[in-house]
């Protein structure tokens, strides 16, 4: 064997190498699954007067799969004209307030802005705005159904329990 023909086996092995670890990482990455979890952010703030309790708090995503969230949205729902009011103050591009088609939901919902919006696994997004919920006098536990998705993401569906416990004080629990 001469000499060019072993340099030429030795470059062409080592990019054979090459080319394999670079392949492998790029379709592990694929394989990675990415997952959203919805917490509190912060305490939130509670007023009260004689015929209702306004709660305002903020939300933040949890990326706790191994994978990079993309293409994310999370959607918040109410009954509409029932005994509790969802609203979102301070909106962007990304977020939006309606009633749904059938007008039985209020619904809020956040979206990314693109794919310069991934959240890292084991990242934290804050969601723009707070969350407003006005709910009755004498409604004391008010559960507020979640809808979280992202590319390649299993659909996340729970409900954010709001407990009023006494004039200035909440307890907010996603399950």
């Amino acid at each position: 064997m001469d000499v060019i023909t072993l340099v030429v086996a030795i470059v062409g092995t080592v990019a054979a190498i090459l080319a394999a670890i670079f392949a492998y990482s790029e379709w592990r990455s694929g394989k990675l699954r990415p997952n959203l979890e919805l917490a509190v952010h912060g305490r939130p703030d509670v007023q009260s007067d004689p015929a209702s309790t306004t709660i305002r708090f903020r939300l933040e995503l949890h990326s706790t799969g191994k994978g990079t969230v993309r293409y994310w949205f999370a959607k918040l729902r109410v009954p509409a004209g029932g005994e509790s009011n969802l609203a979102l103050e301070s909106k962007d591009d990304q977020t939006e307030q309606y009633v749904s088609a059938s007008a039985r939901w209020t619904v809020l919902q956040w979206r990314a802005a693109g794919e310069g919006d991934a959240i890292p696994g084991g990242g934290i997004r804050p969601l723009a705005g707070w969350c407003v919920l006005r709910v009755s006098d004498g409604n004391r536990v008010v559960s507020v159904d979640y809808r979280l998705d992202a590319q390649g993401m299993r659909v996340r569906d729970g409900v954010l329990v709001v407990a009023i416990e006494d004039d200035s004080s909440v307890q907010l629990q996603v399950r």
